[in-house]
């Protein structure tokens, strides 16, 4: 009794203070604190209930504490009384180790060591591979873990991508090795796009033409440079190949004559014919004009002379002497043609370096005369002196 009196006497006596201190020896409540209590064998009891019957409470006060008897857990509410927040006062409990399991590894203990080991699965963020050689491309497939290509390869100093070459020297560089198909395909189903397109000498914006085209290349110096080996097929290797429909040219290469198993060299083979130059009409229209066809590999010239009492000797450039073969089975074509009187005129000592120009009848006419040669094309020879285009004697060789 005289101890319940005593703390009933505190609390009168405190409450002019309005601090409250709640002990069995009469001591004054801390100055922070609106409630001391203070025991050295019993302990605060605060209100006990169901989470059921917390979430009841009405418009709890921010901080309110209570105690949940379903899993003997303090709560206080952190939210304002409008929009509560039931918070657990954390259980003070520890771990005793923390364990893990591929691909995470943990040292163990209570203050493990985490890292990742092994191949980390891409749906757990990872990229499904164990290691990564240097210089490789990682190349997802939508289905299954992350792929590595033994074909892709990176330049990481160059910053380049190789496709087939593990060494590329371009910024794109596609080695195709086993396969008939091609290296890279440029294929554009619009009406109007264009294939491929490629641009060099720092031309930074290329004419594109506005109907589209399969490929369009541009340069200041070349715009197209097509190279083919020395060494191609049986019968044919050429720089080039351009068909329209049944109609095609090969360009800049050397075909075999089936009959005689010698090579040609070619600047143009094909169907069709060979325009000149485009020139100006009687009425300023453009008109084209066309080349002449042979049937064998001649050299034209033309020039005019004049007789000194009934001669002239007519003399070739170098140039045309080195180019042409005249002998008895492929002899110098020469026709002349007076420009003035005479008794006529005759053709003699034709060679490689020039002709004769004589009167009929021992005459002395000084008259001027035009003149106009046809001469065989002298074979192409090598530094070895063996024939490295055929060219004399063929005559309408069989096209295939």
């Amino acid at each position: 009794m005289k101890t319940v009196i005593a703390v009933f006497l505190m609390f009168m006596a405190n409450s002019l203070f309005a601090q409250v201190s709640i002990n069995s020896n009469g001591i004054l409540p801390d100055n922070s604190a609106m409630l001391d209590v203070k025991s050295s064998s019993k302990g605060l009891l605060i209100p006990r209930m169901t989470l059921l019957q917390r979430d009841g409470i009405l418009q709890p006060a921010n901080g309110l504490l209570v105690f949940c008897t379903d899993n003997n857990r303090l709560y206080f509410n952190q939210g304002t009384p409008a929009a509560k927040n039931w918070v657990m006062v954390a259980s003070g409990e520890t771990l005793a180790a923390v364990t893990a399991s591929l691909p995470i590894a943990s040292s163990g203990g209570v203050t493990p060591n985490i890292s990742l080991s092994g191949i980390v699965p891409v749906s757990n963020g990872g990229t499904g591979q164990g290691t990564i050689s240097p210089g490789k491309v990682l190349v997802g497939n939508g289905t299954s873990g992350i792929l590595m290509p033994t074909d892709l390869h990176w330049d990481n100093t160059n910053n380049r991508l190789g496709i087939g070459n593990s060494s590329p020297t371009a910024k794109l560089d596609v080695l195709q090795h086993a396969y008939t198909a091609p290296a890279i395909l440029g294929v554009n189903s619009n009406s109007a796009g264009t294939g491929i397109v490629g641009a060099g000498n720092a031309i930074t914006e290329p004419f594109l033409m506005s109907g589209g085209c399969g490929g369009q290349f541009f340069g200041t110096t070349y715009g197209l440079y097509v190279s083919a080996s020395a060494s191609g097929s049986a019968t044919e290797r050429f720089s080039g190949y351009f068909a329209n429909g049944t109609y095609y040219t090969f360009v800049c290469g050397y075909k075999q004559n089936p009959s005689t198993s010698a090579w040609t060299n070619y600047k143009i083979y094909g169907t069709g014919v060979v325009n000149g130059p485009i020139v100006k009409s009687g009425h300023g229209e453009q008109v084209s004009m066309f080349c002449p066809s042979v049937p064998e590999l001649v050299v034209n010239d033309y020039g005019t002379g004049r007789l000194i009492s009934g001669k002239c000797h007519v003399a070739f450039d170098a140039a045309l002497s080195n180019s042409i073969t005249v002998d008895d089975t492929f002899p110098l074509k020469v026709f002349i043609q007076p420009e003035g009187d005479c008794k006529g005129l005759f053709v003699t000592n034709k060679t490689r370096q020039g002709f004769d120009v004589v009167e009929l009848q021992n005459g002395k006419s000084n008259i001027p005369f035009s003149w106009s040669i046809a001469a065989s094309l002298c074979d192409k020879l090598n530094a070895a002196g063996e024939i490295e285009s055929k060219h004399v004697g063929l005559r309408f060789p069989k096209f295939e």
